[in-house]
């Protein structure tokens, strides 16, 4: 197992506050680590439009594993600065910076949905640090060689990743009034547009992480939509990576009835990872792998090390 290199006078912050660090370029970088500093670190590449912070689900199981799980918020989100052109490769030097001012050396990383590519980019440009990787539920770099890329997509998810793609004032605009809308959800709103057995079995956890899922979601895009708007067209612009560069084994993560990033994204992801395993949840959506199969996860990244 690799310790984290960082001494143990560093501060485990509240999950629910944001450091910041200042970046060479003077922006500024919010971050979150929950766990023991000195277990194995994990730097997690949070979905979209999402940032620095994990649920309290995820905070309880880590705070009992020896894992140092650190999260960061892209450009835009929260309290990071946006960055207008970011690329998904971009985040390589931010997480440098960032383990560089928390003393860590290698990790392991990890990236759902619109995290994926980001965990990705920093296992392909960081082979000294990164020695296993996961992305769950991530989307193809696009356009992708032999994907229909929008098969098996929900009619609303096509529908404002094309107009990122065509008009990106439009698309600002679009996610303004979708925000809008979204920023009224009571966290039961949220919970019925889940699977109702999910709930059987988890309404508790769920409940108390869609309570925190919607102070997060406020938190990130309190300041506006314009991150979320660069988040989205630096997933459907060129990575600035490929993935043959990727030497380090990266578990491909998705569910088959996931109609937000289809799972064929995931068989194409597999295929082309030099060292991929590919899992596939039956009868799971694009929420119910991620609630469900997290830890699971975790615990394999850093038990093989």
């Amino acid at each position: 197992m690799v310790s984290c290199l960082c001494p143990r006078e560093v501060r485990i912050i509240n999950p629910n506050n944001d450091e910041v660090l200042t970046l060479p370029d003077g922006r500024q970088l919010a971050y979150v680590c929950v766990g023991d500093p000195v277990g194995v670190p994990v730097v997690w590449h949070s979905g979209t439009p999402q940032g620095a912070g994990f649920p309290p689900s995820i905070v309880k199981w880590v705070q009992q594993h020896p894992i140092w799980l650190i999260g960061y918020s892209r450009p835009g989100y929260g309290a990071s600065t946006r960055k207008p052109g970011y690329r998904v490769v971009d985040a390589v030097a931010d997480v440098l910076v960032l383990c560089e001012a928390l003393g860590i050396g290698r990790f392991a990383t990890m990236g759902g949905s619109g995290g994926g590519p980001y965990a990705l980019a920093c296992a392909a440009k960081m082979p000294d640090r990164v020695h296993r990787a996961a992305v769950f539920s991530s989307l193809a770099p696009y356009p992708a060689d032999n994907l229909d890329y929008w098969a098996g997509m929900s009619p609303h998810n096509v529908q404002s990743m094309q107009m990122a793609l065509a008009d990106p004032d439009a698309f600002a605009t679009f996610l303004r009034e979708m925000w809008a809308g979204m920023s009224q959800m009571t966290p039961e709103d949220l919970m019925r547009s889940l699977d109702p057995s999910l709930l059987e079995t988890h309404r508790d956890q769920i409940m108390e992480d869609a309570v925190w899922s919607m102070e997060h979601a406020r938190h990130v895009l309190a300041s506006g939509v314009e991150g979320w708007a660069d988040d989205a067209r630096a997933l459907l612009h060129p990575w600035g990576f490929s993935l043959a560069e990727v030497a380090v084994p990266v578990t491909v993560v998705t569910g088959d009835a996931d109609e937000m990033v289809p799972a064929a994204h995931a068989h194409w992801l597999a295929e082309r990872l030099p060292q991929a395993q590919l899992r596939i949840y039956p009868q799971e959506g694009h929420v119910a792998t991620a609630i469900l199969h997290v830890p699971e996860i975790l615990a394999e990244l850093v038990a093989g090390d």
